[in-house]
């Protein structure tokens, strides 16, 4: 389940790094159902697998460092991808905008706030595009990293599940 489940989420990562502004709203549900599955099929049999090795009195320590390490991947995560996809929009949006001879103001003493219903017509579809188009990138870094959660689980010892409470007598 495990090493199916990580091929499963590569599988979904790949599929959603193929989208941009104009994919149809089915195929990123396919992608994320592929993701969720795969996500599903993987987790808690890691936790299970962690649990099933350690003693019974270190359960909760063991528990509680896998979810400590899954939080803390997925900070390190939100924050590289997060930026990696705001470097990218702006990067988009400054190209396109100059393409279109719509100057770029730096917003000099404005607050910065994305009010789409506030910009003309042509500066909507080009940040909507920015956005959708570089979406696409995010999922293609997350199915290389996922591959190395693959090759883990391949790696991956194969544990029995526990069948006695191993307390002291």
């Amino acid at each position: 389940y495990v090493i199916a489940g990580t091929v499963i989420l590569v599988a979904g990562f790949a599929a959603l790094s193929i989208i941009d502004h104009e994919t149809a709203l089915w195929y990123v549900g396919v992608g994320m159902v592929l993701v969720g599955v795969g996500v599903g099929m993987s987790m808690q049999n890691l936790v299970l697998a962690v649990q099933n090795t350690v003693a019974l009195k270190d359960i909760g320590a063991a528990s509680a460092s896998v979810a400590f390490f899954r939080s803390l991947g997925g900070t390190i995560g939100v924050s590289v991808l997060g930026a990696v996809l705001a470097h990218r929009v702006t990067d988009s949006i400054t190209s396109q905008l100059a393409a279109a001879g719509i100057p770029a103001s730096s917003g000099g003493g404005e607050t910065s706030s994305l009010n789409l219903a506030a910009l003309p017509a042509a500066v909507q579809h080009i940040v909507q595009a920015a956005y959708g188009d570089a979406t696409g990138h995010i999922f293609l870094i997350s199915a290389a990293i996922a591959v190395v959660g693959v090759l883990a689980a391949v790696l991956l010892r194969p544990t029995l599940l526990r069948t006695t409470v191993d307390l002291e007598q």
